[in-house]
């Protein structure tokens, strides 16, 4: 797992490759897709580092792409130390309407309303 900085992958075999990159490091998300696209990877996963942790953010990427939560960066990171051959695909599965409520939402954003009103 890397920061994936312009130029780090040149000497890295990532051709037609899902790429497990770290966020952070002051490189942008979508410069770190762009330089595993100029590599010839096919997709990236970025995983967040343990300071943002659970802080999640949509990006126009440049190529498929997953951001994942830092526990599961970690959890991808042993799986891929687990084996000679890791696999990795990402696959739209279509949208789903009408489900529960997901556990958390982007740091950005809010769950709604608050209920307390002060009376004026």
């Amino acid at each position: 797992m890397a920061y994936c900085v312009p130029g780090s992958l040149n000497d890295t075999d990532v051709k037609g490759k899902v790429v497990l990159c770290v966020g952070g490091g002051g490189i942008s998300r979508i410069a770190k897709g762009q330089t595993v696209k100029d590599a010839g990877g096919a997709a990236m996963i970025v995983s967040n580092d343990a300071v943002t942790a659970y802080d999640i953010k949509p990006d126009a990427h440049v190529l498929p792409a997953a951001h994942v939560s830092y526990a599961a960066g970690q959890k991808i990171k042993a799986y891929i130390n687990s084996t000679s051959t890791p696999t990795a695909t990402i696959i739209f599965k279509g949208t789903v309407l009408g489900t529960k409520s997901a556990p958390m939402v982007a740091s950005f954003s809010s769950r709604g309303q608050v209920c307390r009103v002060l009376a004026s």
